[in-house]
C-alpha cells in the first residue's frame, strides 16, 4: 500500500522513548489517527487537530534531537522562514510546539503516495509524466527561492504525489535561509548522499543552486528509473557527486528528447556556476520542451477529488478486465477512489420540478453528543422528501461527497458562496438550512429554504418535539411544510407518495445514529468500519432494511460476494420496510442477481420508472440488464434519454460504452467521453475507459498513453496495472507487460490480486506457455478458495480447462470443466453454465464421446430455452456444429455455424469468446475444402484485440493454420509471414511443441 506521508531523513533510525500509540491524545489538542513512518529526526503521525477540526502530520521529534537546545534553535527559526512559503505545490508548515517534554512538529497532513515510492512501482516515468512532475516541484522551488529558503534535502522521499495527482514539496522544516546567517553550525553535512550537490559533499555553503543540482538527480531518476550514483558507502556516493560525471540518460533511456536530456545534465554540473542559476530559468524551459511532447505522452492538469453520486448506482461495462457476473461489485470500489478534474460546467437542475439540498444542520443544544444528529436529520430529511415524485433531492452520499471535495464535511455552518457552490455542483436551485435545539426532554428543529443562485430567503418552519425518537415525527411534520414551501399544489402534495419514516427507515433513533455513522464511513472506502456499525444498527432494529442493504454495498466493495448476496436478501425479505423508490431498487437488484430471474428485475426497475422517470439508478440499472440481454439498442434508448436530461450525469456516459462498442461504433463511444472531459470533467474511471475503446480497435499505444494518464489521476491503484499491463501485452512487450501485472501484487485490493492472476495465465497461454499458464491460475484458484468466491473459483477452474485443452490434454480440461460447473449451478450464473457446457461438450467430442457431447448439447439448449437472452443459442449452434464437422456433414456445419457467428455482437470487452466461434467456422470450411472463406475467416481472427484475448493459444495457432492455408493457395509470401508471426508468438513455448516443429519446417521449406 502507499504511503501517506514519506519518511523524513534515513541515516540512522532510532525511535524516540516518546511513542504514540492510536487512539491516545497527545499534547491535549491532538488525537492520534496512525503512525505513518519514522525517520532521522523521529516519527510522523497522522493526527486530528481537536482545535482546528481537521487531520494534520505530527513530526515527533527525537529525545537526541530535542535535547540540543542548538538544534530546537535552528528549528525555531527555520519554522518562521519555512511558513513564509504559501504555495500550491509546498506542503505548509505549521508550528515547532513542546508537550510532556517532548518537542514536535506540525505540517499540513497530504495523502498520497512519495515519489520515490512513486518511481519504485512504475519503474522510470514516462517522459510526460516525468516532465509534468518536474515542472510543479519547479514551481514550488521558485516560490521558496523568491523568499531566500532553500530546501537543502531535495529528494523524492520528501516530494508527495497527492490524491489529486500534484507534486507537493515536504520538509521545508530543515530548510536554510538565504539571507540569515548563523543558524547552522561550521561543518556539519545536511542532506542525503544519493540527491547531495558537490557542494554540499565538501560541506560548503549552499545557496539556490545546490537546490537545482539536487533536483537534476531526482528528474534523472525519474527519466532512467535510477539516480546517477550509487555505493557501498554514503561517503563513498557522495564523493561521485564531487568528482565522477553522471553517465548520459539518453544512454539508459533512448525516448528522452535532446533538450530534456541537456537540461538534466546541466543541472548536473560539478560547478554551480554552469548550472542553472534558478528555477525560474528552468521553467522557462521546461515549458518548451513540453509544447514538443506529442500529445498522446502529455498529461492533464489539476486534479480533484470526486466520488460516486449514488453508491448503489453501478457500472455495466464488463471491460475491467473481471469475471462478467462480479464486475459489478468490484466497480464500486473503483468508483469511490476515482479522481476528476475541476467542472467546467456545472450540473444543470432538472427542468419542471422543484430541486433542493438538504445541508448538515448546526448544533444549538450545546450538547457535543448530539454532534451525530447533524447529518442525521438531514439524512432523514432528504429520505423522506425523496419519497416524492415531484421534488429532487441531492441524495445524502452526493452531499458527503460534494461537502468532501469542499472541505465543508465538518464546517458547522455554511457561507452564502458555500452553498451557492453545494446547489451548482448538485444541480440543484435551492437549500434548506437547518438547525437544532434542546431544552429538557424537548427538541426544536428550526428550518430556512433559500435560493441558492441569489440567496434569497423563500420560507422558515419551525418543528417542536419531545426525546430524540420523537424527531422521526418531526421530519414527517417538516417535510409536509417543505413541500407547500416549494409550490406544490394541494393535489400533488394529496397524492404523492410520503409514508411515515419510522416505517421505512426504523423506530429507533439509536439504530438510526448507528447508520449514519456507518454510512460516513462507507462513504470514506471504511467498509469493514462500516460493517460493524451497521451489524450494531441491526442489533438494536433487526429489521432496519436500509442496514442491511447498506452492508450487502460494503460486502461487494470488499468482494465478498457470497456476503453481499445475503445481505441484500436479507434487504429483499425487508423491502416493506423501505420507501417505494429503494424497495423498487433493492428488488430489481436481487432479481439481477440471476439471469433466470431477469424478467422480474426488469418488472421492477420499469415500475421504479414509472413513479420516478428521472431516477438515475433505475435507468443505469435497467440499461445495464439491456445490455446483459444484448439489447443493445434498449440501452442505448435509455442512456441517450439520459444524457439529454442530464448532461452532466457521468454514469449514462460510461455505461453506454457497452452498448456503442457492441454495435460497432468505438468512435461513437470515444466522441462521447471525449465531449465530456470537454464539457465537464476527467478522471480516472474516464482514461481507463478510453484506453479500452482504444484497445478494442488495436491501437495499443494510444490506449497505452491512457493509461498512464489514469494512473497519474489515481495513483496504486490496480486496474491501473492490469490496464497498462494489457497495453504491453498489445504491443508485444511481454516483460513490461509481466512487471505491470505483477504490481498488483503489492496493492491490498483482492481484487487486484485475482485479476493480475488470471491475466498473467491468459498471456502466458497466449506465448504457449502453459505450465507457467497452469501455475498462475492455480494461485488465482487459490485465493479465490480462500475468500470463498463461488464465481472467482468458477471462472479458474474453466480457464484452466482451456489451458489443458490448448496443451492437448482432454481429460484434465474435462475435469476442471466438472469442477467449474458445480459452483456455477450454486450460484445460479446461466451465463457461466452456457459457457462450461459448451466447452464440455467440445472436450468430449476431442475424447470420441460422441452420446455424452450430445446429451451435454441436449442439456445446453434446455439451459438455453430458460435464458432471457434469446442470442444465447448461439451456443448450442458452436456445438451442433462442430458435431456436424465430426459426422463430416461439412456444408451443415458452415451453415448452422455462420448462423452463430451472425449472432456475435462486436467485441466490446475483455471476455467475449468471438474467437471460438470463428475458429469452428474456419475449420468447417478448411475441412470442406473452401480454402478461400477458410482464410477470409482465419484472417478475421487475426484481427481479433478482446474478442480472443482468454483464447490465446487459438489465436496464436490461427497463424499457423493461416500459414497452411496459404501455402496451399500458393501465396508462399503470406506463407511466410504468417508461419512467422505464429514462431514469434510461441518462441519461447513448452519444449516439445509439434505446430512448433512443423512451423519451422514448412518456412524453412518456403
Amino acid at each position: 500500500a502507499s504511503k501517506e506521508i514519506p519518511a523524513m531523513p534515513t541515516e540512522t533510525i532510532i525511535a524516540p522513548k516518546k511513542e504514540l500509540t492510536t487512539g491516545a491524545t497527545f499534547a491535549g489538542r491532538y488525537q492520534v489517527i496512525e503512525e505513518l513512518g519514522k525517520g532521522g529526526m523521529g516519527t510522523v503521525y497522522k493526527v486530528f487537530d481537536n482545535e482546528i477540526k481537521e487531520k494534520i502530520a505530527l513530526k515527533l521529534l527525537k529525545p537526541e534531537v530535542a535535547a540540543d537546545e542548538d538544534t530546537v534553535e535552528r528549528f525555531r527559526n527555520e519554522m518562521k522562514l519555512a511558513r513564509k512559503i504559501g504555495h500550491k505545490y509546498v506542503c505548509r508548515m505549521y508550528d515547532l510546539g513542546k508537550a510532556e517534554g517532548t518537542y514536535f512538529i506540525t505540517m499540513e497532513y497530504v495523502p498520497g503516495e512519495d515519489l520515490k515510492s512513486f518511481i519504485r512501482r512504475s519503474g522510470q516515468l514516462t517522459v510526460g509524466k516525468a516532465v509534468y512532475v518536474a515542472r510543479q516541484v519547479l514551481e514550488g522551488l521558485a516560490e521558496a527561492h523568491r523568499l531566500g529558503v532553500v530546501h537543502r534535502d531535495l529528494k523524492p522521499q520528501n516530494i508527495m504525489i497527492d490524491r489529486e495527482g500534484n507534486a507537493r514539496i515536504m520538509d521545508f522544516g530543515i530548510a536554510r535561509s538565504l539571507k540569515a546567517k548563523g543558524i547552522t553550525g561550521a561543518g556539519v553535512m545536511i542532506g542525503t548522499p544519493e540527491y547531495m550537490s558537490p557542494e554540499q559533499a565538501e560541506v560548503k555553503d549552499v545557496d539556490q543552486r545546490s537546490d537545482i543540482y539536487s533536483f537534476g538527480v531526482i528528474f534523472y531518476e525519474m527519466l532512467v528509473g535510477r539516480v546517477p550514483f550509487e555505493g557501498e558507502t554514503l561517503l563513498g556516493i557522495a564523493m561521485k557527486h564531487k568528482s565522477q560525471p553522471p553517465q548520459n540518460p539518453k544512454e539508459l533511456n533512448p525516448q528522452i528528447p535532446d533538450d530534456l536530456n541537456r537540461m538534466v545534465l546541466r543541472c548536473l554540473e560539478k560547478s554551480k556556476e554552469k548550472r542553472y542559476q534558478s528555477a525560474e530559468d528552468m521553467l522557462s524551459d521546461i515549458g518548451k520542451i513540453e509544447k514538443e511532447i506529442p500529445t498522446t505522452d502529455r498529461v492533464i492538469p489539476k486534479y480533484k477529488g470526486f466520488t460516486s453520486k449514488q453508491i448503489t448506482v453501478t457500472f455495466g461495462v464488463k471491460k475491467l478486465f473481471v469475471p462478467a457476473l462480479i464486475v459489478l461489485f468490484i466497480i464500486a470500489s473503483a468508483v469511490i477512489v476515482w479522481r476528476v478534474l475541476p467542472k467546467k460546467r456545472m450540473a444543470p437542475p432538472p427542468p419542471g420540478k422543484p430541486s433542493l439540498a438538504v445541508m448538515y444542520f448546526k448544533n444549538n443544544t450545546g450538547d457535543e453528543k448530539l454532534d451525530h444528529w447533524r447529518a442525521a436529520i438531514s439524512d432523514l430529511l432528504i429520505t423522506d422528501l425523496s419519497q416524492s415524485r415531484y421534488i429532487k433531492v441531492l441524495s445524502s452520499d452526493q452531499l458527503f461527497n460534494i461537502l468532501g471535495e469542499m472541505n465543508q464535511a465538518d464546517a458547522k455552518s455554511y457561507t452564502s458562496k458555500v452553498l451557492k457552490e453545494v446547489a451548482a455542483r448538485g444541480g440543484v436551485k435551492d437549500v434548506l438550512v437547518g438547525s437544532y435545539a434542546k431544552a429538557g426532554d424537548n427538541f426544536r428543529i428550526d428550518v430556512t429554504l433559500q435560493e441558492s443562485g441569489t440567496g434569497e430567503f423563500l420560507s422558515s418552519q419551525r418543528v417542536e418535539g419531545k426525546g430524540e425518537d420523537g424527531i422521526f415525527s418531526m421530519v414527517d411534520e417538516l417535510t409536509r411544510k417543505i413541500k407547500a414551501d416549494l409550490k406544490l399544489s394541494s393535489k400533488e402534495i394529496a397524492s404523492d407518495i410520503d409514508e411515515d419514516l419510522k416505517k421505512i427507515t426504523t423506530s429507533s433513533a439509536e439504530a438510526f445514529k448507528f447508520y449514519v455513522e456507518g454510512r460516513k464511513l462507507h462513504n470514506e472506502q471504511k467498509y469493514r468500519e462500516s460493517i460493524q456499525m451497521m451489524e450494531k444498527a441491526v442489533a438494536v432494529d433487526s429489521g432496519f432494511a436500509m442496514a442491511y442493504r447498506s452492508m450487502a454495498m460494503s460486502f461487494s466493495n470488499l468482494l465478498y460476494n457470497s456476503e453481499k448476496k445475503k445481505y441484500l436478501q436479507k434487504a429483499f425479505e425487508l423491502s416493506d420496510r423501505l420507501s417505494d423508490r429503494e424497495r423498487y431498487i433493492i428488488q430489481g437488484d436481487y432479481y439481477r442477481e440471476s439471469e433466470r430471474f431477469f424478467d422480474k428485475a426488469i418488472a421492477a426497475y420499469e415500475q421504479l420508472l414509472e413513479l420516478y422517470p428521472d431516477e438515475t439508478m433505475g435507468v443505469t440499472n435497467l440499461g445495464i440488464l439491456y445490455n446483459s440481454l444484448e439489447e443493445w439498442d434498449k440501452a442505448i434508448g435509455l442512456y441517450e434519454r439520459q444524457i439529454r436530461n442530464r448532461p452532466d450525469n457521468i454514469w449514462a456516459y460510461l455505461n453506454i460504452l457497452d452498448s456503442y462498442l457492441a454495435k460497432g461504433w468505438p468512435e461513437k463511444a470515444k466522441a462521447a467521453l471525449e465531449g465530456y472531459i470537454k464539457n465537464y470533467q476527467d478522471g480516472f474511471m474516464i482514461r481507463i475507459y478510453l484506453a479500452i475503446i482504444d484497445y478494442v480497435q488495436g491501437q495499443y499505444e494510444a490506449a497505452l498513453a491512457e493509461a498512464e494518464k489514469a494512473d497519474l489521476l489515481n495513483p496504486a491503484y490496480y486496474l491501473n496495472y492490469i490496464a497498462k499491463g494489457c497495453c504491453y501485452r498489445g504491443l508485444g512487450d511481454w516483460v513490461r507487460a509481466e512487471i505491470e501485472f505483477q504490481k498488483a501484487f503489492g496493492l491490498e485490493e483482492i481484487a487486484g490480486h485475482l485479476v493480475a492472476w488470471r491475466m498473467l495465465g491468459a498471456m502466458y497461454q497466449l506465448r504457449g506457455q502453459f505450465k507457467r499458464a497452469q501455475e498462475a491460475m492455480n494461485k488465482g484458484l487459490e485465493l479465490a478458495e480462500k475468500i470463498g468466491d463461488k464465481g472467482w473459483i468458477s471462472d479458474f477452474h474453466q480457464s484452466l480447462a482451456r489451458i489443458f485443452l490448448g496443451s492437448d490434454q482432454p481429460e484434465k480440461a474435462f475435469q476442471e470443466l466438472d469442477k467449474s460447473l458445480r459452483p456455477a449451478i450454486e450460484i445460479v450464473s446461466l451465463t457461466r453454465q452456457k459457457n462450461i457446457l459448451s466447452a464440455k461438450g467440445f472436450v468430449e467430442l476431442d475424447l470420441g464421446k460422441t452420446r455424452e457431447a450430445q446429451k451435454t448439447a441436449d442439456a445446453l439448449k434446455a439451459l438455453i430455452d430458460q435464458d432471457a437472452n434469446k442470442k444465447a443459442v448461439r451456443y448450442w449452434d458452436l456445438l451442433a456444429g462442430r458435431m456436424m464437422i465430426d459426422n463430416k456433414d461439412y456444408s451443415g456445419a458452415t451453415d448452422r455455424l455462420s448462423k452463430a457467428e451472425a449472432l456475435l455482437p462486436f467485441q466490446y470487452f475483455f471476455d467475449n469468446d468471438q474467437v471460438i466461434f470463428m475458429d469452428a467456422l474456419a475449420l468447417a470450411y478448411f475441412k470442406q475444402g473452401d480454402l478461400d472463406k477458410a482464410r477470409k475467416e482465419c484472417e478475421k481472427i487475426s484481427q481479433l484485440t478482446v474478442g480472443a484475448f482468454y483464447y490465446g493459444d487459438i489465436f496464436a495457432k490461427n497463424f499457423y493454420r493461416l500459414g497452411m492455408i496459404c501455402e496451399k493457395q500458393g501465396d508462399k509470401v503470406k506463407a511466410r509471414e504468417n508461419y512467422q508471426k505464429f514462431l514469434d508468438l510461441w518462441k519461447d513455448a513448452d519444449p516439445g511443441r509439434p505446430e512448433v516443429a512443423d512451423a519451422k519446417k514448412r518456412l524453412a521449406s518456403l
